[in-house]
């Protein structure tokens, strides 16, 4: 009987043993900057057991991972990433129910002075980084939007247009991965050209960046597409705008904004591509009272009857690909863009256009080679457009067709020369070319740029580093005929006090310039305007000071930044009325701009985020008019501030946006304000995992929650409030 019971002891004990062995098990985790707190992706992951069995995974776009199908017992856990220091620790799974993992990873400390690392040296100069590493919060949003909304020193412009601390639109640089997108024939762009999805970050360089354009007097926006990302993923996401203002009746006809979005990616062999396709179908129907409050003359002398913006419509179509690959030590990246749109054109309160539109057709092919130092890119872009305005007044109406096509090549070869130098030089070749009637048919520039980065790194202890970064570029091209020399200097200091207190400094100079557009050299001699072959390039010179202070404590951290700047613009070209009444174009204004910048952000951890921002911007214009010079240059803000911040709680996230714009001038004699007003949008989204399918995010946000009536760009009405639901979901 005994015996009986010891065999069935035995039996059980062996039923348990050979459960707890086939039952599987998960672990997830995430990773974070353990500095900044802020998530860490493409992080490499590796598990093994005391088998010596080993898995291996990468961190997600979300900071994210997870191990499934798991055996109880002992691991060790390893992270790897470039930029971090590895990461050990021993893990026991099969004890308990784990939950998920927080890990976090700490900045490899500073390189000796005889190893000069480009990276090193991109982290430390002055620009703004805007990270789109959760694609679940942008779907559905356009560039430009997300842009206003995360930068504080990117505005709209008068003629509706993003630039950069005051400047105007066509002196601001837009790039896609080194391919300028600005057109020669008037400089402009669309920015929505490109999916957010495709987007790993968009890095702002608010005085511009020699080593990227010889342009920019306005400063450079560069995106940067992904390049490392997760295979075989799958997103889509769908997103729906509706109109509703405070004198509005509901409408089930107002839902007719749309936006869908498909990301893919998947590894075949070596290759790893990734494809985007986005298409967007807005009808912009929303009503506005005439001008409204902020515009006081117009709100007083004209009666203000609410109209419904009518012949606005938008339609956009962006197709992204990208193939990233390696062959015997050299690395290639090939990419592709599609980009269609068709804008209707519905002119201003005083002159409304009918049956007026422009569309546009985009193709870009960008290659990049790369060998250990050396460097080849090459990049051809073709831009079709179609403008038809149908007006009573005949300086408006046009029907016009424009072809124009650019081809840029650019060699670069990096090397140290001594302790705590490296240089870089590039060779460049652009060719612009534009074909309108506008101009009187074709016309051609060649441009050349020879560039040299000088690098110089010195730490003199662990705590304490000096970094400068010189650029010289030398420029000529076929239409004026000669070399211009820009040159730009940037000193960075960083102090660290202690492990949780941080101060960097920099002091930046740089001369930079703009080209005059194809319309200002070669606009056709009309009844009306004519353009001037004797143009001069715009010149900008400017000195600015950064300081940033970061505190960390526990989970927590703060970061206070100020920045002061003095930029001084000399031969700004402008249209003026000549003795026959016809406008032509001249060097003649120049311009001055001083501000000072202020930021303070506080992180808890991934749960919270606060950002508050606060400038300050006296802008002058010099005309050699007594009437105009030394008048603040119409709307721009002499006080404007933005607090942003995010809550989250479990599942949810809770955000919102607080916008001021300050007094603002409507004309250049200043004798006509605008009010200040305030913007504020708010919104929660909530985001849950589906089993092992995927896991979806919902997103409701409300723009403009107070309904201001509002100004930003001359005589062209604003909406009030309104609502966007967006769902996005992604496969696993």
């Amino acid at each position: 009987m005994k015996n009986y019971n010891l065999q069935k002891i035995l039996l059980f004990l062996i039923l348990v043993f050979c459960f707890q062995n086939l039952k599987s098990w998960t672990l997830e985790g995430r990773i974070f900057d353990q500095e900044t707190q802020k998530i860490v992706s493409d992080a490499h992951i590796f598990l093994e057991n005391e088998d010596f069995n080993k898995k291996m995974t990468v961190s997600q776009e979300d900071g994210s991972f997870v191990f499934k199908k798991l055996k109880a017992g002992e691991y060790q856990l390893k992270i790897s990433h470039l930029s971090y220091q590895d990461f050990e620790k021993k893990i026991i799974i099969g004890k308990q129910k784990l939950q998920e993992q927080r890990f976090f990873l700490a900045s490899k400390a500073y390189l000796l002075d005889e190893i000069v690392l480009l990276e090193d040296f991109e982290k430390e100069i002055s620009k703004e980084v805007i990270s789109f590493d959760k694609p679940e919060k942008i779907t559905g949003i356009a560039l430009e939007e997300i842009l206003l909304k995360s930068s504080a020193n990117v505005k709209i412009n008068e003629n509706g247009k993003l630039a950069i601390r005051g400047s105007k639109n066509n002196h601001t640089i837009i790039m896609v991965d080194g391919m300028k997108l600005n057109s020669a024939l008037y400089q402009d762009f669309d920015l929505n050209t490109i999916a957010p999805a495709s987007i790993e970050k968009v890095e702002i360089y608010k005085s511009g960046n020699l080593g990227l354009s010889a342009t920019g007097i306005g400063g450079i926006i560069n995106i940067v597409t992904k390049e490392n990302f997760e295979n075989n993923q799958t997103r889509i996401s769908f997103s729906e705008k509706y109109y509703q203002s405070d004198r509005d009746k509901f409408k089930p006809e107002g839902f007719n904004n749309h936006n869908f979005s498909i990301f893919k990616s998947f590894k075949i062999k070596n290759h790893q591509f990734y494809a985007s396709l986005q298409y967007q179908d807005f009808e912009n129907n929303f009503s506005y009272i005439n001008a409204a409050k902020v515009d006081r003359y117009r709100y007083l002398h004209h009666p203000n009857i609410p109209r419904i913006n009518e012949g606005a419509a938008e339609q956009k179509l962006n197709f992204n690909f990208k193939d990233k690959f390696d062959f015997r030590e050299q690395s290639f990246i090939l990419s592709y863009l599609l980009a269609y749109s068709q804008d209707d054109l519905y002119g201003n309160y005083d002159f409304l256009f009918s049956n007026s539109y422009q569309k546009s057709l985009r193709q870009a092919f960008n290659l990049k080679w790369k060998r250990n130092r050396l460097e080849f890119q090459t990049v051809y872009s073709q831009l079709n457009k179609h403008t038809l305005i149908d007006s009573k007044m005949a300086i408006y109406k046009t029907d016009s067709k424009e072809d124009l096509t650019n081809l840029f090549l650019k060699l670069s070869y990096y090397y140290t020369v001594w302790f705590g130098i490296g240089i870089d030089n590039q060779l460049e070749y652009e060719r612009e070319t534009a074909d309108s009637p506008k101009i009187n048919g074709l016309r051609k520039r060649n441009n050349f740029s020879l560039v040299q980065k000088m690098r110089f790194a010195h730490s003199f202890s662990s705590k304490r580093r000096l970094t400068n970064q010189a650029i010289i570029r030398l420029y000529s091209n076929t239409i004026n005929k000669k070399f211009i020399f820009l040159f730009s200097e940037e000193l960075s200091f960083r102090q660290r006090f202690n492990e949780i207190t941080d101060l960097n400094l920099s002091l930046k100079y740089s001369k930079s310039m703009n080209l005059p557009d194809f319309s200002s050299l070669f606009w056709i001699n009309n009844t009306f305007s004519s353009g001037n072959q004797n143009l001069k390039e715009e010149i900008s010179r400017t000195i600015e000071g950064r300081s940033l202070f970061e505190m960390k404590f526990g989970d927590s951290k703060v970061e206070l930044e100020n920045t002061i700047y003095y930029k001084r613009l000399k031969d700004l070209i402008i249209w003026v009325k000549n003795s026959s009444g016809k406008y032509i174009p001249i060097n003649k204004e120049g311009g001055l701009i001083l501000g000072n910048e202020n930021r303070l952000s506080y992180f808890y951890l991934d749960y919270f985020d606060l950002n508050w921002s606060l400038n300050f911007m006296d802008t002058r214009a010099y005309t050699n008019k007594n009437s105009t010079d030394n008048k603040r240059i119409i709307y721009r803000p002499f006080i404007a501030s933005k607090i942003n911040s995010k809550l989250r709680i479990a599942n949810f996230e809770i955000f919102s946006l607080v916008n001021y714009t300050g007094k603002m001038y409507l004309n250049e004699t200043n004798s006509i304000d605008i009010d200040p007003f305030y913007l504020v949008d708010a919104g929660i989204s909530y985001q849950r995992k589906l089993l092992d399918l995927g896991k979806i995010n919902l997103k409701i946000q409300v723009k403009n929650l107070l309904d201001e009536q509002y100004q930003l760009v001359y005589q062209i009405p604003m909406p009030g409030r309104s609502y966007q639901f967006t769902i996005n979901y992604q496969f696993n």
